[in-house]
């Protein structure tokens, strides 16, 4: 029917390896891996005629880090407890992965349509748009040609937040378990 509604959306998402630019003259460019991890979105929606909705979406991507390298993988982030050392050729011992995480908080206006809308089983697709921020964070000591290790000066902790312009494709298909609920599984 026309009118409101509100959703609970729970899943998981994976973030692709992305790299990261140092600030400074010589200071290196480095690669992060994430683990995937669960998804949590809140929903508020109006449906404006049977096909088409509107809804503003808020949603929060935990993302803890699996490794960070440097871009040419000579030097490596390991958590402050690892064993790992230089010998001069090679990284030795047990690295250990570092601290931190790179989660994203995001606010979303999407748009769906429903194909549908009147069968209990209404695949839909729609898209959306706002902004997204992510802060990135990391800590542990680095390894690797050039840098010392142990010391206070091998110790790495970036930091950074950043709020940008973000998009997403959504596709799904609900499925009317009673008169007032819908069960979905959808794609972002």
């Amino acid at each position: 029917e026309n009118g409101w509604y509100g959703a609970v959306d729970v899943g998981g998402h994976q973030i692709d390896p992305f790299n990261a630019h140092s600030i400074g003259s010589g200071a290196p460019s480095f690669r992060y891996k994430t683990k995937d991890d669960f998804v949590a979105f809140g929903r508020i929606g109006y449906q404006l005629f049977p096909h088409l909705r509107v809804e503003i979406e808020g949603g929060y991507h935990p993302t803890p880090l699996r490794s960070v390298s440097s871009v040419g993988g000579d030097v490596l982030l390991c958590n402050y407890n690892s064993s790992a050392s230089f010998d001069g050729t090679n990284i030795t011992g047990t690295c250990g992965r570092p601290h931190g995480e790179v989660d994203a908080w995001t606010a979303m206006g999407n748009v769906l349509v429903d194909i549908l809308p009147s069968s209990r089983i209404d695949p839909f697709i729609g898209g959306g748009a706002c902004i997204a921020s992510t802060p990135v964070g990391a800590t542990g000591n680095l390894v690797g040609p050039g840098v010392p290790f142990p010391g206070v000066f091998s110790s790495y902790t970036p930091d950074h937040q950043s709020t940008q312009f973000a998009y997403q494709a959504i596709g799904g298909i609900s499925y009317q378990a009673t008169e007032r609920l819908n069960i979905d599984l959808t794609y972002r």
